[in-house]
């Protein structure tokens, strides 16, 4: 027997709030009993790294949860993040940080 993992779509939205650029990623996931939706939000720092192109990605939470804060290296092929799905991953597929820092770096948004 085989599965198959349920469809992922990703968005994401670059906004300033204050004076800092938001980063709001939104994931859909497609399950049986119905979509699964889940939208966060990072205070988006660009870090002085020579040469390179990184960022410190502060998750914006409730008072109630424990602030996280992920760095990303954008290097093409061998882009980091130092979340657990890049550290686990590597560079054998992006994490969503990676993948959303990218497509806005792709975009001339950053």
């Amino acid at each position: 027997m085989t599965t198959t993992k349920p469809a992922k779509t990703r968005s994401l939205r670059l906004t300033e709030s204050d004076g800092c650029d938001i980063l709001t990623i939104t994931e859909t996931v497609e399950l049986r009993k119905g979509p699964k939706v889940t939208t966060t939000h990072y205070r988006c720092e660009k870090l002085a790294v020579r040469g390179e192109t990184a960022f410190r990605l502060h998750k914006l939470v409730d008072a109630d949860e424990e602030a996280t804060a992920y760095d990303v290296l954008l290097n093409g092929l061998r882009s980091e993040c130092s979340c657990p799905a890049g550290i686990y991953r590597g560079n054998l597929a992006p994490c969503k940080h990676v993948a959303a820092l990218n497509k806005l770096r792709e975009h001339g948004r950053i």
